[in-house]
């Protein structure tokens, strides 16, 4: 709300009244995540979940895939950061309540930079209400799935 009053206040002060687009930010921003195999670490974990959906897959009739990108707002984004100082700057330049409203420790979470994966529920229509789960899976072959990677992971990394 305040960033859309900074906006509303900005706009009276206009000298004309033209037909304007204002873009602006409004709420924190969430980095993206990109897990790429590029450090030793990285590789740790993919490899983890390479052999996890190698054994897990016989148990399951539909395929278990792997994307690259998580094209999702999560709370992954604050363990580790794909975007360079220059678009995290983007961000805070052109956030009216940035410092004052709110504040990210981006670098921190640079700093921190710890490879993670989404392994979660799968389903349709997330977050609305008409959200479903597809039960076998999230209930079934998920916690077993994660186990499977975060023991492959301990294994690696001995």
């Amino acid at each position: 709300m305040f960033a859309t009053k900074v906006v509303e206040e900005a706009w009276k002060w206009m000298p004309t009244k033209e037909p304007t687009i204002i873009v602006f930010y409004s709420s924190l921003y969430s980095p993206r995540v990109e897990l790429d195999g590029k450090t030793a670490d990285e590789r740790i974990l993919l490899d983890a979940l390479d052999k996890a959906i190698d054994t897990i897959q016989p148990t399951y009739e539909h395929p278990i895939v792997a994307k690259p990108f998580f094209p999702y707002i999560s709370d992954m984004s604050f363990v580790a950061i794909s975007d360079d100082e220059e678009g995290i700057r983007a961000v805070k330049d052109n956030n009216p309540g940035w410092g004052t409203k709110h504040h990210v420790a981006y670098e921190d979470v640079r700093e921190l930079n710890i490879p993670i994966i989404n392994i979660g529920p799968y389903g349709m229509d997330a977050h609305s209400k008409l959200e479903r789960m597809e039960m076998t899976y999230s209930m079934e072959i998920l916690p077993n799935l994660t186990k499977e990677v975060i023991e492959n992971v301990l294994n690696d990394s001995k």
